[in-house]
């Protein structure tokens, strides 16, 4: 399964020349950076020309044109067009499978990009940060990323970054053996990609469902996931995405015993991901074609094949750069700790100043108090009078008191409250999701039946049971909660008393 990496086209200005090929658009941009005088513009312009050497799988002038973009910008001191730089450097090394030095632009970016409230390109940057974790395989840090990332975009209220973080959040939590929570993300995802029509969104999603089937040996259902996904990472232009479907489906014809088939597929996986220079997919295709030539009795291949895994597995996970990664990741981790402590001195030394102020109050008032006193002391009227006032002072402290303790007691509830919301509110997700899904399963079941497509019937029917069974699981799991509470809430045992 994939996730999705956030390419640079998402944090750039409009251009005018979209109707124009690549080469020209390069000539016409090339022209403009001649012309300018402003190293802003150029540094804008050379962006743009990485991004699309880039989406043309042709990171090394790419990354030429990225590093020109950072060293313009630093010159400059144009923030945002370093983030932009380091940013596409990130990809780049992504792309390529160096994890240590895509994690260390992704970082920079990071640090600049909160630094000015660059929201949309600090969404972009966490969720990339995500799919290193995931590469390294420590999904945790890869939720905690994302789970950052898809709360920016909430707040920014960018509805394509946000879908892009929930199919990663799934295919994460897929991979910590949490089903449900994977199929729920997965699910959100596939209709928040359709309603903003991001044809990479949905290709993932799909790849990741058909993933779920192949792996439930639902071969067919698989297949149909698969194919559906395909003409999507062409519309987006997603080599890495394609190059999963199109391993998913060998896999898919080698468990059928179709082996000229599985070949086929296999071979144009790895071609796309060499031409590409996408490292894993040249991995994962090496490794099953390593497989199966062995399988197939053909040993020269199979050694052929494996030598070309070796060599992928050795640039994407030498030790130098898991050491590397390593220390980048304590940085970013002191980082965080960072800013934590000096939020936390903050606050500590904002409390101390309020308590002065309160401490400073409290001594003007008994000074005031002792010269009124001193001066009124023959009075005995006087004295009283300020004795009352004291008093009734007092007695304001102590009402002020007892609402503060109110008022915590207010907020503990409130907690309290929010927690057992949060609690139904996960079953009830539940069933809302999977009702949705078995709305979709009943129009592909017309239509299935309308085709006179028997067995595919059938096979949606199952899904569409399966899902109704987890809606009966749920409901019972918010039913319960609820039984929960309200026994909670009753002040007797409900034993008979005399």
């Amino acid at each position: 399964m994939k996730s999705i990496l956030k390419i640079t086209v998402l944090l750039l200005l409009p251009f005018f020349m979209v109707a124009q090929s690549q080469q020209q658009q390069i000539d016409s941009l090339k022209k403009l950076i001649a012309a300018s005088r402003e190293d802003t513009v150029k540094a804008l312009l050379l962006n743009k020309i990485g991004n699309i050497y880039s989406n043309n799988s042709n990171l090394d002038s790419a990354l030429l044109f990225y590093e020109q973009t950072l060293e313009r910008s630093q010159k400059a001191d144009f923030l945002m067009g370093q983030v932009k730089g380091l940013f596409g450097i990130g990809n780049v090394f992504y792309y390529t499978g160096n994890y240590p030095k895509a994690l260390n632009a992704y970082l920079s970016a990071l640090k600049i990009s909160e630094e000015i409230n660059y929201s949309l390109a600090t969404a972009n940057i966490l969720m990339n940060i995500g799919n290193v974790y995931s590469y390294e395989g420590d999904y945790r840090q890869s939720i905690n990323y994302t789970i950052r990332a898809y709360g920016v975009a909430k707040t920014i209220d960018n509805e394509q970054v946000a879908a892009s973080a929930l199919n990663n959040l799934g295919e994460y939590y897929k991979n910590l053996n949490m089903p449900d929570s994977a199929l729920s993300c997965i699910q959100k995802a596939y209709t928040l990609g359709n309603k903003v029509n991001d044809p990479g969104v949905v290709a993932a999603t799909l790849i990741n469902l058909g993933a779920d089937f192949l792996k439930k040996k639902q071969l067919d259902t698989a297949m149909r996931y698969y194919r559906r996904s395909i003409p999507y990472t062409k519309l987006a232009g997603d080599d890495d995405n394609e190059c999963e479907a199109l391993l998913g489906i060998a896999e898919i014809f080698k468990q059928l015993g179709k082996p000229d088939s599985s070949l086929y597929y296999a071979r144009q996986c790895l071609a796309v991901g060499t031409i590409g220079g996408f490292t894993i997919n040249e991995l994962e295709a090496a490794e099953f074609l390593t497989s199966y030539f062995k399988e197939q009795g053909k040993f020269d291949s199979a050694f052929h094949y494996q030598e070309v895994s070796i060599a992928a597995k050795d640039s994407l996970y030498s030790q130098e750069k898991t050491k590397e990664f390593q220390n980048l990741s304590f940085a970013e981790r002191q980082r965080q700790r960072d800013i934590e402590e000096r939020e936390a001195a903050y606050q500590a030394s904002l409390r101390f100043y309020l308590l002065d102020v309160a401490v400073l109050f409290l001594l003007v008032l008994a000074f005031i108090f002792w010269r009124n006193n001193r001066k009124n002391k023959k009075a005995k009227h006087l004295l009283q009078l300020q004795k009352e006032q004291i008093q009734i002072s007092l007695t304001d402290l102590k009402a002020t008191q007892s609402q503060l303790i109110q008022s915590e007691k207010m907020a503990s509830l409130g907690e309290l409250t929010a927690g057992i919301a949060h609690e139904i509110q996960n079953p009830l997700n539940f069933v809302n999701n999977f009702s949705e899904v078995n709305t979709d399963l009943i129009d592909e079941l017309k239509t299935e039946l309308a085709t006179g497509n028997t067995q595919q019937a059938i096979d949606i029917a199952d899904d569409i049971k399966d899902n109704e069974q987890k809606i009966n699981h749920h409901g019972k799991r918010a039913d319960a909660i609820v039984k929960g509470m309200l026994q909670h809430s009753r002040s007797s045992t409900g034993v008979k008393e005399p």
